[in-house]
């Protein structure tokens, strides 16, 4: 009986997994779940952990993209300083490099916040 119960959850858990990432909401989830399930409690606990899940990979691609942008930004705030010293242009990476740097940051805080 717990064997054909984890199964279930499991099924549950994709679908509503793939659903989310398919752009439904939270809600729509839940009604479909509830079509295929009649535990309420049990529909409840997938589309919790449905939620925790899909919002910790958010976040994981949010901290990567973070670090990336955070790179560039060091990169090109080394770079602007090492040429500005030796009498070298320093445009591209004072407006390039820390201009892209900055955006993929905002695209990682915006993945995070969600």
């Amino acid at each position: 009986m717990e064997n054909n119960y984890s199964g279930l959850k499991q099924q549950l858990f994709d679908h509503a997994y793939h659903l989310k990432e398919m752009g439904s909401t939270f809600d729509e989830a839940t009604i479909a779940l509830s079509k295929l399930c009649d535990d309420t409690a049990l529909v409840e606990e997938v589309i919790k952990e449905v939620r925790n899940a899909y919002y910790k990979a958010k976040r994981s691609e949010g901290m990567i993209k973070i670090g990336i942008g955070a790179t560039l930004i060091l990169a090109g705030f080394v770079i602007t300083c090492s040429n500005f010293h030796s009498n070298q242009s320093f445009s591209f990476a004072m407006y390039g490099l820390t201009t892209v740097g900055i955006i993929i940051v905002f695209w990682g805080l915006y993945k995070i916040i969600g």
